[in-house]
């Protein structure tokens, strides 16, 4: 709260951050390990709340997301070790807010990064202009939702009982003697094994890559992002020397096969931009114009950087675990 006095005396807009690494102990149980994940997580996600609600950088609610998608993916790992009651208003909240960040981001992707290339690399085409005022308008409309989220009492609510749910410990509150033995397990036999589970689930997914049809390589995408945030709970309870080469196969191949998801976003964008789209016919048919130009200008992108994106799944196939086999 300092700091956000410090930035509005001096006029400054609310800066961003990303997640600070975790210091983990490994001879810790799971559960003092699940306090430690947890905080970190709302830590990212509050520490980006001013920045996403001012709008001033498309990395404020970008953050705010990943916090909360981090959160998301920490409750999944921890499962065993969470009563089921508190578990479903954990997922159920959690899910509600990050959902409802999704908008402002996936516009601020598309406006920056889809849109952007395609008119500086045709500046005559004048459809291209038609379609960035209506995504701007979109844009503006998502920016409002999480105005309106973090604004209202659900989200105050939840904040407030998470909170207090992190700081007394409240999974602890359970009678079930076998969440209880969750709960004492050493920390790192539960990494080994989650490491394990689920690099294997990405492998499975992934036989036989560069035959794969976009549908199914979207399902390794999202196997991928929750072994990613898996290895970043984890990493240092291992070697740092030792988790490097493993860490930089996965993310590169996390950053290349990530722009086939932008441009699955992108389709559904224009889909629901044209389906709402309004003003004279003339406007209409060159929204769907714009949007037939960037969608085919990025899907030819994606066949461009194919042999690189199958090249990144062998890195990474063949990449060794650094964690102890299981």
């Amino acid at each position: 709260k300092s700091a956000r006095g410090y930035q509005l005396a001096k006029g400054e807009s609310p800066g961003w951050s990303k997640a600070k690494p975790l210091n983990l102990k490994p001879d810790a149980n799971v559960g003092r390990t699940l306090q430690a994940v947890v905080r970190n997580c709302m830590d990212h996600w509050l520490q980006n709340e001013a920045a996403a609600v001012a709008g001033d950088h498309p990395e404020g609610v970008h953050q705010m997301r990943v916090g909360l998608r981090r959160l998301r993916s920490a409750i999944s790992l921890f499962a065993k070790a969470i009563p089921a009651e508190q578990l479903g208003w954990l997922k159920d909240e959690t899910k509600w807010v990050a959902n409802s960040l999704g908008p402002a981001r996936d516009w601020d992707v598309f406006l920056a990064s889809l849109l952007a290339p395609v008119m500086s690399a045709r500046p005559e085409d004048e459809t291209l202009a038609i379609l960035k005022r209506a995504a701007q308008a979109e844009q503006a409309a998502g920016y409002h939702q999480v105005h309106a989220t973090v604004a209202s009492p659900r989200y105050t609510r939840y904040l407030l009982r998470l909170g207090a749910w992190l700081e007394g410990e409240g999974w602890r509150d359970g009678n079930d003697p076998n969440i209880t033995a969750w709960q004492d397990r050493p920390i790192i036999e539960l990494a080994d094994h989650l490491l394990s589970k689920r690099h294997k689930a990405v492998l499975k997914l992934g036989n036989g890559f560069a035959d794969l049809p976009t549908e199914q390589r979207h399902e390794v995408r999202i196997a991928l992002k929750k072994l990613r945030y898996a290895t970043e709970f984890f990493r240092s309870l291992y070697k740092a020397k030792e988790a490097k080469p493993y860490l930089k196969a996965l993310a590169g191949l996390q950053d290349s096969i990530g722009h086939l998801n932008d441009v699955a976003v992108a389709g559904r964008l224009m889909d629901e931009l044209n389906a709402k789209a309004g003003g004279s016919k003339m406007d209409r048919a060159a929204l769907q114009r714009a949007a037939g130009t960037v969608v085919g200008w990025h899907e030819h992108g994606v066949a461009v950087l194919e042999p690189q994106i199958v090249g990144d799944w062998h890195d990474f196939a063949h990449a060794r675990p650094f964690w102890h086999k299981v």
